[in-house]
């Protein structure tokens, strides 16, 4: 039975408008309970990145898409669990993001995962790592679903489903990964490794309001998409995300690694979309000039073009920068920077551009918004290019080739 992928339409968070469109897209993959049983534990593993992002951010899960979610699940088994791992201990980090007021509400239970205890897992078929600790309670759980927000990213391009399971991962470990991992071809096959390790059984995609741009989190932009995705299969709905990005889905290099590892169904010939088609709701998203994105168009060029190119990629990179008069000198960027390269002066914070390794993990955690983005000039004229590249591709797909081999407007 091939892979399926359901794509409603949901035009914003209006509980009621949320319930109809959560309950379709599960219908159509074949219901709620064919997945989850009365005697099963379901863990919800929300996306949750750090303390300090409103829920307008469009950073977070968003609250409303969680409360409907936990009641459809309540529907089936009262054993709920809400989690993901924060940047601080204890609760108050659900605070901003709206999740423990919900959580609250419904008198359902809420975990943070730092602090909770993780086990060692180890995997055969692991690329990057021989084995990492997990979240015991996604372990422990008869049930995984992962309820990821459709995002862009600045290591793996996109952020979704697959991405989602590395919260799993204890926070300090998560940090030193970007360190020890920088490639981001390679990191995106760690993730892939992590998503191995506790496969989710259900993917949810909170896609109502998405991010785009310098993704995942304050350097990206809200861009109100008005979808909802559900499947079983978390790599075929990452491919089906991808394709409604404006992307194709082997762009995506955790698409890509965890199609090559038999991981999914990465071909969307191969996948039953169901509910709204993708060329129906296919909105392009604006994209950082990562390394991946560089990549990914440098490697279609001749080898001598990426030797010649190879020494300006440097240039084509993003890499973080301090908006000094947003700065408050709290530190935090200092703390989570796993190469040291942020320190304190004059109360503000300054970054090392020779030890940077652009994993903005600064930026991830800073509260105060100071944080930005410095994108040098060959990798805006790059960016520059592949929107154009892929806007070409787009409207190249939409004429379809006649017998004589012409193609023909519809």
């Amino acid at each position: 039975m091939p892979a399926q992928v359901a794509v409603t339409r949901c035009p914003d968070y209006d509980p009621t408008a949320l319930k109809h469109a959560l309950a379709d897209a599960l219908n159509l993959i074949g219901s709620l309970g064919s997945v989850v049983k009365p005697s099963h534990r379901v863990l919800l593993k929300i996306n949750h990145l750090g303390s300090h992002h409103r829920i307008d951010s469009a950073i977070n899960t968003h609250p409303e898409f969680l409360r409907v979610v936990v009641e459809l699940v309540r529907e089936i088994t009262p054993d709920v669990v809400v989690a993901d791992g924060l940047d601080v201990r204890g609760f108050d980090g659900f605070t901003s993001s709206g999740t423990l007021e919900i959580c609250r509400q419904l008198d359902v239970e809420l975990l943070n995962f730092r602090g909770a205890g993780y086990r060692e897992v180890t995997c055969s078929d692991f690329e990057t790592i021989d084995r990492v600790p997990m979240a015991c309670a996604a372990l422990d759980a008869d049930v995984v679903i992962t309820l990821p927000k459709l995002k862009t990213h600045m290591l793996c391009l996109m952020t979704n489903a697959v991405k989602n399971n590395y919260g799993f991962v204890p926070l300090r470990l998560r940090v030193n990964y970007h360190r020890q991992f920088a490639d981001p071809d390679v990191f995106s096959n760690l993730v892939v490794d992590l998503f191995r390790a506790r496969v989710p059984e259900l993917a949810i995609v909170d896609a109502v309001d998405a991010l785009e741009g310098t993704g995942p989190s304050r350097g990206g932009v809200p861009k109100r998409l008005g979808l909802v995705l559900a499947g079983r299969d978390c790599l075929a709905v990452d491919a089906v995300s991808a394709a409604i990005m404006g992307l194709e889905p082997a762009e995506v290099a955790t698409n890509a690694h965890a199609a090559r590892r038999g991981l999914g169904e990465a071909d969307l010939a191969k996948i039953d979309v169901l509910g709204e088609r993708i060329e129906d709701v296919r909105s392009p998203f604006r994209l950082p000039a990562s390394r991946l994105l560089v990549q990914g168009v440098l490697r279609r060029l001749p080898a001598w073009v990426m030797r010649f190119f190879g020494a300006f990629s440097g240039s084509m990179r993003e890499f973080p920068r301090v908006v000094r008069d947003h700065c408050i000198g709290c530190g935090l960027c200092v703390r989570h920077c796993p190469e040291d390269a942020v320190t304190l002066v004059d109360g503000k914070a300054v970054i090392d551009r020779e030890r940077c390794i652009a994993c903005f993990c600064c930026q991830e955690f800073c509260e105060s918004d100071a944080i930005g983005v410095r994108r040098r000039l060959l990798g805006r004229i790059l960016s520059l290019t592949s929107r154009v590249l892929r806007s070409a591709r787009r409207l190249i797909r939409r004429k379809p080739v006649t017998q004589d081999g012409c193609r023909r407007e519809d």
